[in-house]
């Protein structure tokens, strides 16, 4: 039973990472509406209450999304009758349906020990999703409120523990689950599991470069009052990334919406985390550390500016050289994903010769 119970403390882990960063993000939003009548202060014309809202939007429109990539992912809507379609469609639209189950499953298959290789992928799945879909952009918005809250006024103006906090849990989840992703893939492809030192390493490099990059985007949104610049920016990355997988697609004959959903996934994964290829990792590390740099530009008279510059700035360096210590578990473990993307290569038919 005491095995059994250990095995299980992963899912717990996850579930638990998963309820916490959904539940500290609506405390997030509710102290901004608490102070909303208190204070004057706007951002872009908007109160604080508004801002409250875009948080709890970021959390309903990330859910819908991560249900629909998973149920195109799961189910071949063409063997689907139109009952079903509909019904699958409105399922879409319960939050966080998917995750919840998927975080159920794995947890009561790995205490029963009727956990299959087939579900524990789909947890992870669906975790990767939520941490990229949601937390990240929950880290985005909130480190630019915050940041604007302390280099503007010097102090926030409700209670520090609440952003600080909900940051943190952000960050540790997204970083969770995409750790969860690339230790089941390396699991699928080697049929073991990575060594301690080897899935720590991956857990910090991903709370590193997360955090880092995500900080970066909030601050330089912050310090030059353009939110909408730094997230462009964000946009593109992710854009040029996921050309530069439809180009390999389209180079081995595949179609347009060949492994649409993987393909989202894996450069959503590699604008905010690791690419397959390493020196891809540092490439798209570069725009982020330019938006610090934009940073600096605007902000840096006072030391406090040099310390918020210099936090996204050393966390990604660091993620960097974690990556490089443990980059044979991501070769092995984004070997399957990429296989998974791309299509067979096309077989070469050798002319005929006649003797």
């Amino acid at each position: 039973m005491g095995t059994r119970l250990s095995w299980a403390l992963f899912p717990l882990l996850s579930t638990t990472l998963f309820l916490i960063d959904t539940t500290t993000s609506f405390c997030y939003a509710i102290y901004l509406f608490v102070y909303a009548d208190r204070y004057s202060v706007k951002e872009y014309e908007l109160p604080y209450n508004t801002w409250g809202a875009f948080i709890i939007v970021i959390t309903f429109v990330s859910s819908f999304i991560i249900n629909i990539i998973t149920v195109l992912d799961r189910y071949d809507l063409s063997t689907l009758g139109t009952k079903q379609k509909v019904q699958k469609v409105l399922l879409c639209f319960v939050p966080h349906l998917y995750v919840i189950k998927a975080c159920y499953r794995h947890m009561t298959g790995t205490l029963s020990d009727t956990l299959t290789l087939i579900e524990t992928e789909w947890a992870g799945f669906t975790r990767l999703l939520q941490g990229l879909s949601e937390s990240v952009p929950q880290l985005i918005l909130q480190g630019y409120l915050v940041s604007f809250e302390v280099l503007r006024k010097g102090s926030t103006e409700y209670p520090s523990w609440v952003p600080v906090v909900s940051l943190s849990v952000c960050i540790i989840n997204a970083a969770f689950g995409f750790t969860f992703y690339v230790v089941n893939k390396y699991y699928s492809q080697e049929m073991e599991k990575p060594l301690v030192w080897q899935r720590v390493c991956v857990a910090l490099a991903a709370i590193f470069l997360l955090g880092g990059r995500g900080l970066a985007v909030g601050l330089m949104g912050s310090s030059w009052d353009m939110l909408w610049l730094a997230l462009l920016g964000l946009v593109t990355i992710f854009l040029l990334v996921f050309v530069y997988w439809t180009a390999k697609v389209r180079g081995r004959r595949g179609g347009p919406f060949y492994n649409l959903n993987t393909r989202f996934t894996l450069s959503l994964m590699e604008t905010f985390a690791v690419a397959v290829p390493l020196k891809w990792t540092i490439i798209v590390t570069v725009p982020y550390l330019s938006l610090s740099v934009a940073f600096a530009i605007q902000r840096h008279q006072d030391p406090l500016d040099w310390v918020f510059f210099s936090v996204p700035v050393v966390a990604q360096i660091i993620g960097l050289l974690l990556v490089l210590i443990c980059r044979d578990v991501y070769r092995k473990a984004y070997s399957v994903l990429t296989f998974s993307v791309l299509p067979p290569k096309p077989e070469v038919i050798q002319p005929k010769t006649f003797d």
